[in-house]
């Protein structure tokens, strides 16, 4: 325990919200309820998603959409470190497993895609031990 509180310390003491080699940044949490409703899954994790959308079959040959909700740090985190929008995302379902528990008995899965413009073709973001840990 004083390891992951001393790992989240000096994670927090060193987001660099102004990460010069990055021009735009956010994280999604991704989450694909299988044949569950995305509106029963916000009812079993009581947070609000920002988006939601209900499977479609499409025409053979082309793929069908799942069902999914989808929590975005897009507009709700002023920063250009990735860790900070991950924490955001991480945050807002800490003690929340038993809804994702639910999620994969009906063959869902969930996932963190992260969005990351670099501002000069170099360089990149980085994830530290707490972030992986989470």
């Amino acid at each position: 325990m004083a390891l992951k509180r001393d790992l989240d310390r000096y994670a927090l003491a060193t987001y660099n919200d102004d990460y010069a080699t990055c021009e735009e940044t956010f994280a999604t949490l991704r989450v694909f309820t299988g044949s569950s409703d995305p509106n029963e899954f916000t009812l079993r994790i009581g947070v609000t998603p920002t988006r939601t959308q209900v499977s479609q079959i499409r025409p053979e040959g082309v793929k069908n959409i799942p069902a999914g909700w989808f929590l975005t740090s897009q507009n709700a985190i002023d920063s250009r470190d990735v860790r900070r929008h991950i924490d955001y995302l991480l945050e807002q379902i800490e003690g929340k497993a038993g809804a994702f528990t639910y999620i994969r008995a009906f063959g869902g899965s969930a996932d963190i895609m992260c969005y990351w413009v670099s501002a000069s073709g170099q360089g990149g973001p980085s994830l530290w031990p707490t972030q992986m840990a989470k």
